[in-house]
């Protein structure tokens, strides 16, 4: 493998930005320098490029490799220690709390691509915790139950590039943060308004209309609604995308009607939606699948987007945005922690307490034994009389006292147990946001780059499709030599 050297390659370090991968040179903008140290920025930023585009899922792995032979590729001794790297990590995100480097990143990513993409999948990735303090729970589709983590939103590019991913302070829904991603994504895209394609957990009648009026187009699933007569679609043979259906699409107008949050009824109750009288017309397309059930989908893209063009790019967010997901899940180690600092979370809205729903529900099961004992009680008495129960009529109401004291033990504690409470002060942390966007960010750096070795293969590998990502990963975990030659690197590798 042949390569041309960039044209000030004899200066050495001295002008180093051109051994960046692409774009890397934005970290010298935002972080500026780390000081006067062995490790510096340009080493930190390239070793965990390296780690990554290597398959080091975590700084961890560098235990039992040949931290020497990797840090020649440094133009270094050796490798940092894992304790080194991680405290170079935690002094960059200082300098970068507000994830600027992702962001600017995402701006120059979208700056390079040939066409100015106006498109953007989202969806959420929920990074599990195993440690011991006091996280947020979710629900984690992956895992099919509730666990403790940090919900990330990420932003991609029609085909699974990565661009973006924005946090969720304390796990909100993709309904929430919506508003806060679509802003940050047409700022990096640098375009007032976008089309968004998202999932059914962004289905809310009031976003969609706040999204209307902001100029935005989406696309996305419809929640609920009733199956169509099959009578209603026309018998013929449809392409979407690269799969063949029976049916073509059945398109209609439809009116959604909008609903606003109301603050609970009660204290720690969950909020009610109030009917605003406002509705919405959007425009409904529904796919008849062969196992006769139906797909619905949602859009306010005019007759422009013909039905099957949009539900072809609605299918293939799973196709390209969670087969992203799952690649960078076991190759670039998107689940793993790469620091182990917490920091208090930054959500200011207030949750139900999970103390005051404990009693709650301790008070609601004891109300209920209350009222069984009660119901037996009158049923002996209408029976037999009060007089004739004797003794047993002193254990019931013995156990009736006894209820009664615990409900007013549980009232008492439930007054002086606020029914809602803010995270911060209820002691909830997360993982360090600032270093999460940095890996991540570093994520999408090592996606793109072996991106773009995969297409230097496309012309001379069949397979490039199937196999394009793992030949890589093995080039680059191969053993080889580097030769210097007039005007290029000659890169031969061992046989394989």
């Amino acid at each position: 493998m042949r390569a041309p050297l960039p044209h000030n390659a004899d200066q050495g370090h001295r002008s180093s930005d051109t051994y960046f991968p692409a774009g890397l040179v934005v970290s010298r903008t935002v972080f500026c320098r780390l000081g006067s140290s062995f490790f510096g920025l340009r080493a930190t930023i390239i070793t965990i490029f390296l780690l990554l585009i290597l398959r080091y899922r975590c700084p961890e792995t560098m235990r039992s490799k040949n931290v020497h032979a990797l840090g020649r590729l440094l133009g270094l001794d050796r490798l940092p220690e894992v304790k080194t790297l991680r405290r170079k990590i935690h002094q960059l995100a200082a300098l970068d709390p507000a994830g600027e480097f992702m962001k600017k990143m995402a701006k120059a990513r979208a700056e390079e691509a040939p066409q100015k993409p106006s498109v953007v999948l989202i969806d959420g990735h929920v990074q599990a915790y195993w440690g011991t303090r006091k996280v947020a729970q979710t629900w984690a589709p992956r895992c099919g139950r509730v666990v403790k983590g940090v919900t990330e939103n990420w932003v991609h590019l029609p085909g699974g590039q990565p661009l973006l991913a924005v946090d969720s302070p304390f796990n909100e829904g993709l309904s929430k943060m919506l508003p806060q991603i679509i802003k940050e994504a047409c700022r990096a895209l640098g375009q007032r308004s976008i089309t968004a394609v998202f999932d059914r957990g962004g289905f809310k009648a009031l976003l969609f209309e706040e999204m209307i009026q902001a100029g935005h187009k989406f696309l996305t699933y419809r929640k609920g609604g009733d199956a169509i007569d099959e009578s209603c679609f026309e018998r013929r043979l449809t392409m979407i995308g690269d799969r063949e259906y029976e049916y073509a699409p059945y398109q209609r107008q439809i009116e959604l009607t909008v609903h606003i949050a109301t603050a609970p009824k009660t204290p720690g109750g969950r909020a009610g939606n109030r009917n605003t009288g406002r509705v919405i017309t959007l425009r409904e397309i529904r796919i008849l699948r062969p196992d006769k059930g139906q797909t619905a989908i949602l859009t306010n893209i005019g007759p422009e987007g013909t039905a099957e063009c949009l539900a072809a790019i609605l299918f293939d967010r799973i196709g390209s945005q969670e087969n992203s997901f799952k690649y960078m899940r076991s190759d670039f180690g998107l689940d793993e922690c790469w620091t182990y600092g917490q920091e208090a979370v930054a959500a200011t809205a207030d949750h139900p307490n999970p103390n005051y729903q404990a009693l709650a529900k301790t008070l609601r099961g004891l109300q209920t034994e209350r009222n069984k004992t009660l119901k037996q009680l009158g049923a002996a008495v209408k029976k037999d009389g009060k007089k004739a129960l004797g003794p047993q009529s002193a254990k019931m109401d013995a156990t009736l006292d006894a209820i009664e004291e615990k409900i007013a033990t549980v009232q008492a504690q439930m007054q002086q147990t606020p029914a809602r409470e803010k995270p911060a002060s209820a002691g909830f942390v997360q993982p360090e946001s600032a270093a999460r966007s940095l890996i991540n960010t570093m994520r999408m750096v090592a996606w793109e780059v072996e991106t773009r070795l995969v297409g230097m293969l496309a012309e001379d590998y069949s397979r490039i499709d199937d196999e394009g990502r793992k030949l890589i990963a093995a080039a680059l975990s191969t053993r080889g030599t580097l030769r210097l030659e007039p005007g290029q690197l000659v890169i031969q590798l061992a046989p394989q």
